[in-house]
């Protein structure tokens, strides 16, 4: 499985569960405005969606598929964790793995 597929579902993931109520005043201390609430919502699917199009260009689609659900799983299961001990980390912890799968993917032979 690419790191840079990991990184994607984890991020995306990162900015669904802060466009939850619960999550959010969490992080920040307030409930979101409905329109940051959309905003987060839609770039997490397209994280979602740019981690499934990464790894289907990476395996194939065949193969792709599967390591994305697999890599969906992990970037949960890691999200779980971290936001449940360190909620405040989950904003910089996001933005870190989006940051990594953009230099990973920049890196990549097969992006280029």
């Amino acid at each position: 499985m690419e790191l840079s597929v990991f990184c994607l579902a984890y991020a995306g993931a990162a900015l669904l569960c802060l466009a939850m109520d619960r999550h959010h005043i969490e992080v920040f201390g307030a409930r979101p405005p409905r329109l940051r609430k959309l905003g987060l919502r839609i770039l997490g699917c397209g994280l979602m969606a740019g981690s499934l199009a990464a790894s289907a260009g990476a395996s194939g689609w065949r193969v792709g598929a599967v390591e994305w659900v697999g890599a969906l799983g992990l970037a949960g299961v890691a999200l779980i964790f971290q936001h449940g001990f360190r909620p405040r980390w989950t904003p910089a912890v996001g933005v870190l793995c989006m940051l990594l799968a953009i230099a990973l993917m920049a890196t990549n032979e097969m992006w280029k």
